[in-house]
């Protein structure tokens, strides 16, 4: 056989091969994107290493400065050159090792990755060995190799991201969003890994520590604090070879996006749409359309059956059977909402034997205790007595107590005014007011029609009216300030955007460990419809990850007048409902909510009296 000889590579065409430093720089930007990315690689190690505290440590949102230590197994001096090289791993040793991984770090690109773009130093010493090593590499070239003396496990610190790329480094947000992304990393992780005391710190100031005892709900508590976990309920649930282990929101406690939906697979972080259609679908029929809930669930399944190896960053996996999967989920979180598991009810998924094993009960959930001191809401003083009916010649329709003098939130307080006297083209010419049904419709009696109205539809629309028309909300100064805790990505967006929450109403300062302290509220919101909606902000705020522009605001206003109008079930007296109705035909353009719903619907005699057979 005759054997063609190799062709020489040309290189004075179009087309030319890169360097090897140039190829590297490529194939590292997609592992490393920003400084979230390198902590979650690092972080990653250190759990894979056996770790049991990690802290995490960064400056100017990481872009400058980042640290992370562990007091896991360490790296052998002789190793410690090799693992830097691309492809180099402990993790696997041939293509069969694929199939049965478990570490989260397999592909052995990481640290090639961080070397290529960073300057690096590591401090590692192997457990038993009376000293370790001291390596720097920068730009992917070793600078140092030396013995020294340090403490057991891995201090890992990343200096100047992008350095040697400056066309990537101006693509970086502002320090306190990369900030805000490298502490959700940081969350995630925690969560996920109760066994771990888990600490970050953030310009000098620690504001993440987990206790580390292998409690989940210790840690959820301790990342996003009691606000967020007292919205929880518990999920434990096995089938087909799947367990789902975690938490979800209650009915009620939805959210304005899906920043809160977090998933895991085997300790793993993922992004799932499959997982997130099956959460969904869950709360279907038990959440407003717009809506989303809150989760926190790690499944649980043999290597075998999915695949990690589809995103350079792992996030995203495939499942050999999808619908498994899916079911596992929306059982898992329907169950929640059935009291099942507390009636000790085994659920099986369809298709399972009775023989198949019964999901597990879960014990209640103690009392958790936070690793970091927790923000206390400040009491509030005896409310003083009502004022007295305001006369009809005053001009405000809406008369309100100042919210830090309220326990509670105080009925809708608008301006008594008898039965309406409407011209006879209004929209309610004639109209006789019934009363109420179900503490939520507004029952009119006009002419042969019976007009329903839905009072907080009404109410949320005519006060989103005020307030886009005044372009300001009126607010008050608090006696004490209101303490929130925010996760990472919203804390950042609501110190990177105090202008914004100050035109809406809201006087919010830094209060350190992921809290901010709100000095101002809108008169027209309780205290706990200002620390809901100061919550809704931020996370619209977040997801936007920018200057909110025209169309945001208004959303943004959507939340404060939703949060401020009256409620359904809501005790109204029928000269507020009355009031009600006058400023509806005041306003002949609201027919519809900020959301888009209804205001009013309308039933015919002829409708009515077919429902009864009187006609045909």
């Amino acid at each position: 056989m005759k054997i063609r000889p190799t062709r020489e590579v040309r290189t004075t065409g179009k087309i030319q091969l890169l360097d090897k430093v140039t190829a590297e720089l490529i194939a590292a930007g997609e592992v490393i994107d920003r400084p979230a990315s390198v902590i979650k690689e690092l972080c990653e190690n250190a759990l894979d290493a056996g770790t049991t505290q990690l802290t995490v440590e960064i400056q100017r949102g990481g872009v400058t400065f980042m640290r992370v230590t562990d007091n896991g197994s360490g790296i052998e001096p002789e190793d410690i050159r090799t693992a830097f090289l691309r492809h180099a791993t402990s993790k696997l040793r041939s293509a069969a090792d694929l199939g049965n991984l478990m570490s989260l770090g397999f592909r052995g690109e990481a640290l090639a990755s961080i070397a290529a773009m960073c300057r690096v130093e590591v401090l590692s010493r192997v457990p038993g060995q009376e000293e370790g090593v001291r390596y720097c590499i920068e730009g992917g070239a070793e600078t140092e190799c030396s013995p020294a003396g340090c403490p057991e496990g891995t201090t890992i610190v990343v200096r100047d991201i992008f350095y040697n790329t400056p066309a990537r480094m101006k693509f970086l947000k502002k320090d306190t969003a990369e900030g805000g992304a490298v502490e959700e990393a940081v969350e995630r992780l925690a969560v996920i890994n109760p066994r771990v005391s888990v600490r970050f710190l953030r310009e000098g100031k620690c504001v993440l520590q987990t206790p580390g005892n292998n409690r989940p709900e210790d840690a959820v508590y301790a990342v996003w604090g009691r606000e967020f976990y007292q919205t929880l309920t518990p999920v434990r649930f096995e089938g087909r070879g799947i367990r789902v282990r975690g938490f979800v929101s209650k009915p009620g406690h939805d959210r304005g996006s899906r920043s809160m939906q977090h998933f895991f697979l085997n300790g793993r972080p993922i992004r799932s749409r499959l997982c997130m259609a099956a959460l969904e679908e869950a709360y279907r029929t038990r959440i407003m359309k717009g809506r989303f809930p809150a989760c926190v669930l790690d499944l649980r399944m043999p290597p075998g059956v999915c695949d990690v190896n589809v995103h350079p960053a792992k996030l995203e996996v495939r499942f050999a059977e999808e619908k498994a999967v899916f079911d596992a989920v929306y059982y898992a979180v329907l169950s929640a909402f059935t009291g099942l598991e507390q009636q000790g009810v085994s659920v099986r998924l369809p298709g399972e034997t009775a023989s198949a094993p019964a999901r597990e009960a879960p014990a209640p959930p103690p009392e958790p205790v936070r690793a970091a001191p927790v923000p206390v809401q400040p009491a509030l003083p005896r409310p003083l007595p009502p004022r007295p009916a305001v006369p009809a010649s005053v001009p405000e329709w809406v008369q309100k107590t100042p919210p830090e003098l309220r326990q509670a939130p105080a009925p809708m307080e608008l301006e008594p005014a008898p039965p309406p006297q409407t011209s006879p083209s209004s929209r309610y010419a004639g109209a006789r007011l019934i009363g109420e049904w179900l503490r939520t419709y507004i029952l009119l009696e006009c002419g042969e029609k019976l007009i329903l109205i839905d009072k907080h539809a009404a109410h949320e629309r005519l006060l989103y009216e005020e307030l886009r028309a005044k372009n300001e909300v009126r607010r008050q100064a608090l006696l004490e300030p209101l303490t929130i805790h925010l996760p990472g990505s919203e804390y950042a967006a609501a110190l990177g955007n105090r202008e914004t929450l100050a035109r809406l109403g809201f006087g919010v300062e830094d209060f350190g460990e992921g809290c901010v302290a709100v000095r101002e509220i809108p008169t027209m919101l309780t205290l706990s419809a200002a620390a809901e909606s100061v919550m809704q902000l931020c996370e619209r705020l977040a997801a936007g990850e920018g200057v909110p522009g025209v169309d945001a605001i208004d959303d943004l206003l959507h939340t404060i007048a939703c949060k401020a109008a009256v409620r359904a079930h809501d005790e109204t007296s029928p000269e507020e409902l009355s009031a009600l109705i006058r400023l509806l035909d005041e306003h002949e353009d609201v027919r519809f909510c900020p959301h888009g719903r209804p205001i009013a619907v309308v039933l015919t005699r002829a409708q009515v009296e077919k429902l009864f057979g009187r006609i045909t």
